[in-house]
């Protein structure tokens, strides 16, 4: 009801005539909601386009050089209203550069959900202003009594350097402001222009010879369909300098449809001009940035059109080839490698795009916690010696000085960094070749922190001095005949280099062209405070011991992946029994016996109830097995966050899908170990 009645009341508001707005009244003045009519007054087509224009704020709508008055009055005004109301006029810089003025109507109050807001209508006055120097002109008309004039001129012209009477007939003027009665205060208005623009230069692009315009003739010409006409020149001021100025003519007096005396104001524009060159310096930057981020874009589009086309193309033809082969054994493995190595090269170029998004988002946070080293090397080598082995290649790793035991480090992004570098190496290294991980204790630099050096070396093929220094850009890759055998995304290096960034260390490279590469991490961790910590044991059974016999309750709703589940479970001897919903799996588990189930595979995203609360609901049921029983998050949802959330809704693990066979065997060994 809540949600509907706030639809209901924004299409009231998209309804009102006129512009209207609300925003905050404190901090940055945040913009709460804006009609469409705001949006056309500022020429922009999408709200995104207006944020980007205003920067989502009630200062960013208003022209930097009219904001400090604005918002003084605004608050005088509430300050001293009862109705909290304000009426202010201030000019606007549209989408395309163009200044007008608006009218502000305000209103302040407080609410319970946004704390003090101001709700604002908006209009266009920008032909009532332009208008003011025609009353002006009118009201000059009626006042003939020349004091009543000279007071009313002083009154409105503070705005004005300096303002005189024309008589464009026989070209005579009288500066009537600022008040001087001195003889040179009137004369041959043809001798004024010859003194005043001896030291002005015209802006030609817009005016032309501004001596030949200014003529009488030529104003008593240009004021025969208009009444009031206006020139910008840059005045040479005599003290050194430039500066910009305008000159006014407004009619004052027409016989007979022709005007025969005008007012002359003079002004310095200065403030004016260097307001809008800085807004279109700002608006050429922001242009150049569209331009370069759709660019970035469209590059983005065809390096992925092309790195997803390529796996693709082998998983869609080796499985037509798999069907004309069924009879024929030794083919069916071959083709089945064949796509399986493709499966991995696309989860893996999906991976690096969306660790390449959360990077660039700012969303990448770190897991911190205390990392026994030797572990996390003995890991890396599990990964990376098999790897070298089928290449026929050395692969050694090096503790150099004596390194700390445990560092305080996110595990998963410091392997990820070294197993990045290591896996380069061993895609770019020949067969026969040699790899290296080097791990060097740094002098410290502060108590209670240790300065390791990561060194990844091989002798394969290295990199020349050009390709170096773009090595660490997305989608950067060095084109030749060996290079061009090995897959890869371009965002590998990349994602490296960001990772590194964000655990506060350095990365560079050494490399030369047919003898190898050098990349060295510099990174500095904390020191956990030690403490005794038995060293757990590890019990490792013959998984064939395990699983026969176990029952698995599965909870997944997608039909594809509970026939895969299912096939996996049966290879592996397990029994089981699938549930389609989150909720269905609670009933089930509810109406078994306690101890029936050895194991719950979750999946999260399901109708009716998702895997995160049937989690919590089983572990809360109150049943003997309920906070015993193993769960297992299995979902595509594989960030970080996912895994934490899993964790904090009762599971014991987080599998990612796809499903890596391995990886859910060893699941099973470890969470159904008696």
């Amino acid at each position: 009801m809540e949600q509907n009645n706030r639809l209901q009341l924004e299409d009231i508001m998209k309804g009102i005539p006129g512009g209207f707005f609300i925003y905050h009244a404190d901090g940055d003045e945040e913009l709460i909601y804006a009609n469409n009519e705001v949006l056309y007054l500022y020429k922009c087509e999408t709200m995104e386009q207006f944020r980007g224009l205003t920067g989502n704020s009630f200062r960013g709508m208003v022209h930097p050089d009219d904001l400090d008055e604005v918002e003084k009055s605004i608050e005088k005004q509430i300050m001293n209203s009862r109705r909290n109301l304000d009426y202010v006029e201030y000019r606007i810089v549209c989408s395309d550069g163009e200044v007008r003025w608006v009218e502000d109507f305000g209103h302040y109050v407080r609410s319970d959900e946004y704390g003090g807001v101001f709700y604002v209508f908006i209009s266009d006055v920008t032909d009532k202003m332009n208008s003011h120097a025609k009353r002006e002109s009118e009201l000059i008309s009626e006042l003939r009594d020349q004091e009543l004039l000279r007071t009313a001129l002083q009154s409105t012209a503070f705005s004005y350097r300096e303002v005189y009477i024309l008589d464009l007939v026989n070209s005579y003027y009288r500066m009537i402001y600022p008040d001087n009665h001195n003889v040179t205060a009137r004369g041959d208005y043809r001798e004024l222009l010859k003194k005043r623009v001896a030291y002005t230069k015209t802006d030609s692009r817009m005016h032309g010879d501004i001596l030949e315009r200014l003529q009488p003739e030529q104003i008593q010409k240009a004021l025969t369909d208009e009444n009031v006409v206006e020139y910008r020149y840059i005045r040479n001021r005599p003290e050194g300098g430039e500066e910009w100025c305008v000159v006014t003519f407004t009619v004052n007096e027409r016989i007979d449809g022709t005007p025969v005396s005008a007012v002359m104001g003079v002004r310095s524009i200065e403030r004016i001009i260097r307001s809008e060159e800085k807004q279109n310096a700002i608006l050429k930057d922001a242009l150049m940035q569209a331009k370069q981020a759709n660019e970035a874009k469209n590059m983005f589009l065809a390096n992925m059109s092309h790195d997803i086309r390529t796996p693709m193309n082998a998983i869609v033809g080796f499985s037509t080839l798999l069907e004309n082969e069924a009879e024929h054994p030794d083919k069916v493995r071959q083709y089945a490698r064949r796509i399986t190595a493709s499966s991995r090269h696309l989860l893996g170029l999906i991976n690096d795009v969306l660790d390449m998004s959360r990077i660039e988002s700012g969303k990448m946070a770190l897991n911190v916690a205390r990392l026994q080293l030797h572990e996390l090397l003995d890991e890396i080598t599990a990964i990376i010696a098999p790897q070298a082995q089928e290449k026929n290649q050395r692969f050694d790793v090096r503790v150099e000085g004596k390194a700390p035991e445990q560092i305080l480090a996110d595990r998963l992004r410091l392997s990820q960094v070294l197993i990045n570098l290591l896996t380069n190496a061993v895609k770019y290294t020949p067969e026969n070749g040699t790899i290296a991980l080097e791990v060097q204790n740094c002098p410290q630099r502060s108590a209670g922190y240790a300065r390791l050096r990561f060194l990844v070396t091989d002798d394969g093929i290295g990199m020349s001095e050009e390709f170096q220094k773009t090595i660490f850009e997305p989608f950067t890759r060095e084109i030749n005949s060996l290079t061009n055998k090995v897959q890869g995304t371009g965002l590998g290096m990349a994602i490296t280099r960001n990772l590194v960034g964000l655990m506060g260390g350095t990365i560079a490279v050494k490399s030369r062209k047919g003898e190898g590469s050098t990349f060295t991490v510099d990174m500095e961790f904390a020191l956990p405070e030690q403490t005794e910590e038995p060293e757990p044991e590890i019990v490792v059974k013959a998984a064939e011991r395990l699983l026969p016999g176990k029952r698995i309750l599965a909870a997944e709703d997608n039909e594809i992946n509970a026939e895969i589940l299912g096939e996996v479970l049966k290879l592996e001897g397990v029994e089981y029994d699938l549930a389609k919903d989150g909720r269905e799996a609670v009933e089930m588990f509810a109406n078994s016996a306690p101890g029936y189930y050895d194991m719950i595979l979750m999946d999260i995203q399901m109708p009716r109830m998702n895997g995160y609360e049937a989690a919590k609901a089983i572990r809360a049921s109150g049943r003997p097995d309920a906070r015993t029983v193993p769960i297992a998050a299995m979902t595509a949802n594989a960030f970080s966050e996912d895994v934490q959330k899993a964790l904090d809704s009762g599971m014991n693990v987080h599998i990612p899908k796809p499903i890596d066979i391995a990886a859910l065997h060893e699941t099973f060994r470890r969470l159904m170990t008696p």
